[in-house]
C-alpha cells in the first residue's frame, strides 16, 4: 500500500496520467500537512485497531515508554490470588494460608521488592509523531454491535493503541476480509456474505 500511494502520487505528476490509490492498511508516510494534500488522489482504509498505519519511529517510541512505565502489578496480585484459590479446592489444607493473610502478605513482599523497582518510572516525555496514513482516511471499527466506517482525520492514527488486535486487525484473513464480510452481513441482514 506504501509503495502503491507513492507511485500513484509520481504518476500524477506525468500529464498523461490520472492514477487515484486506495490502500489497505498503509503505513504512515506522510507528513499531516502532506497526507491532506493528496486526499484527492489518496484513500487508505484502516481496519480498527491496526497498528500498520499508526507506526512511525514516534509512535513506536511512544508505545514502548507506555508499555515499560505500566504497571500491571495489581493485575499480576488478582491472577496470582485467583490461581492460588484455585489450588486451595485441590488441596484445602492450604484454606488456613489464604484466611490467615500469610499467602497476600508475601505477594504483597515480593511484588514490591523485586517487581516494581523494575517498572519504569512515569515520564510525560513523549515523542512528536511526524507522520500520519496518506490522503482520506476510512476508519473501519467495531462500534459493539457490528462494525461501522468514518473518514477520519489522518492525524487520529498518530498513536498506537496496544491491544489484543492490532497485528491481527492488519491481516487478510482476521482483519480487513473479516470486517468485510462482518460488514456485509449486517448490510444483507445476517446472510453468509461468503469467503473473498
Amino acid at each position: 500500500a506504501g509503495s502503491a500511494t507513492i507511485a500513484g502520487l509520481e504518476f500524477n505528476d506525468l500529464k498523461s496520467i490520472k492514477a487515484e490509490v486506495i490502500g489497505f492498511g498503509c503505513p504512515s508516510l506522510l507528513s499531516p500537512h502532506l497526507s491532506e494534500h493528496v486526499k484527492n488522489v489518496v484513500t487508505t482504509v484502516i481496519a480498527d485497531n491496526d497498528m500498520v498505519p499508526r507506526m512511525s519511529a514516534a509512535s513506536v517510541t511512544n508505545a514502548l515508554l507506555d508499555v515499560m512505565e505500566y504497571d500491571w502489578t495489581p493485575y499480576a496480585r488478582r491472577d496470582m490470588l485467583q490461581a492460588f484459590e484455585a489450588v486451595v479446592e485441590i488441596f484445602p489444607f492450604l484454606k488456613k494460608d489464604l484466611e490467615t493473610g500469610e499467602v497476600t502478605s508475601s505477594l504483597d513482599y515480593m511484588i514490591e521488592t523485586y517487581v516494581k523497582p523494575t517498572i519504569k518510572k512515569k515520564t510525560c516525555q513523549r515523542v512528536k509523531p511526524e507522520l500520519s496514513p496518506p490522503g482520506s482516511c476510512v476508519h473501519l471499527y467495531r462500534d459493539g454491535s457490528g462494525i461501522s466506517a468514518s473518514i477520519a482525520p489522518a492525524t487520529f492514527f498518530q498513536e498506537i493503541d496496544v491491544n489484543r488486535r492490532m497485528i491481527d486487525d492488519h491481516l487478510i484473513p482476521g482483519g480487513y476480509s473479516r470486517m468485510f464480510q462482518d460488514m456485509m452481513r449486517q448490510v444483507n441482514k445476517g446472510k453468509n456474505a461468503g469467503r473473498t
